[in-house]
């Protein structure tokens, strides 16, 4: 390592099938942990022996979280959809499209809070503050957009096509810029940067709100049989994420966990859209239901 003379070379030479010594970037700032996931289940080398023990329990701890959510998932969550709320006999291409949706977006919510969680963490200075102030101001954020929701006409168009949009567009601006307009805040006092961190966690907290309450707005017109199963879907969406949105920023980088979650907006929009496309032989629908169903 120390004859390599150009950053390439250095992450070359430090990149090792098992082990991943390459320097920490804000991007990928997990300096503690130098096991490659590839190789959680395969015996360590000679240079591993001693302090990345503990490194490899850690992260084989990670995985048995992983594995205890799916479980607990499938029994506290799948199981009793099964057994007490089948789909009435409609599954249809509305139904499919509106049960991708609350997956999506439980999906891209979980990736989007916890890049965020990692990003402003490096600007808050401590996990404790990121913590306290992100997670708090986040959820809070959230549930205020889910009640100024019923305030707004997001079920009806164009404005239920044109949140959506908004939404992606902002995640999308907020990934771009943010190497931009990070860095001027770092160096500042606790207060600035903790307002910091309050002024970005109500930018998107607010529309990432919106999503849960409109869609089961719209869907309790077309499938009031299924709204068990459209909470159940989001909720085990959610709970695997937390997980697997570390799992992701561990492997690829916090920039990739959140261009997923955007991408999962992305895909709940085109579910929204399908969604909406009740066909005829579907129940009567409320007046602002059918106007978004044209």
């Amino acid at each position: 390592m120390l004859e390599a003379t150009s950053r390439a070379e250095l992450d070359r030479i430090s990149l090792l099938p098992a082990l991943d010594f390459r320097p920490p970037t804000d991007d990928k700032p997990f300096f503690f942990n130098v096991i490659r996931l590839r190789a959680l289940l395969k015996p360590l080398p000679d240079v591993a022996q001693g302090s990345i023990e503990g490194n490899l329990l850690a992260t084989r701890t990670l995985g048995l979280a992983l594995f205890a959510s799916v479980l607990l998932v499938g029994v506290g969550i799948g199981l009793p959809l099964v057994r007490r709320a089948r789909p009435s006999g409609r599954s249809n291409k509305s139904l499919w499209a509106a049960l991708a949706y609350f997956a999506a977006i439980g999906v891209g919510f979980m990736l989007a809070e916890i890049a965020l969680l990692q990003r402003l963490t490096l600007v808050l200075g401590h996990p404790s503050y990121s913590l306290m102030v992100v997670l708090a101001s986040l959820i809070g954020a959230a549930g205020a957009g889910s009640l100024i929701s019923d305030r707004l006409p997001l079920t009806r168009a164009p404005h239920c096509y044109a949140f959506p949009i908004a939404l992606v567009l902002l995640l999308s601006a907020l990934a771009l810029g943010w190497h931009s307009i990070a860095p001027r805040f770092m160096a500042a006092p606790t207060a600035t940067r903790i307002g910091f961190a309050l002024a970005i966690t109500a930018l998107t907290g607010l529309p990432l709100g919106l999503a849960f309450p409109t869609g089961l707005r719209l869907c309790r017109s077309l499938h009031d049989d299924e709204l068990p199963w459209l909470w159940g879907i989001n909720g085990a969406a959610s709970v695997l994420c937390s997980v697997l949105a570390i799992v992701v920023a561990l492997s690829a980088g916090i920039a990739a966990s959140f261009w997923i979650g955007v991408l999962c907006y992305s895909g709940a929009f085109v579910a929204y859209f399908l969604a909406t496309r009740a066909p005829a032989k579907e129940p009567a629908m409320s007046e602002s239901a059918a106007s978004v169903a044209g």
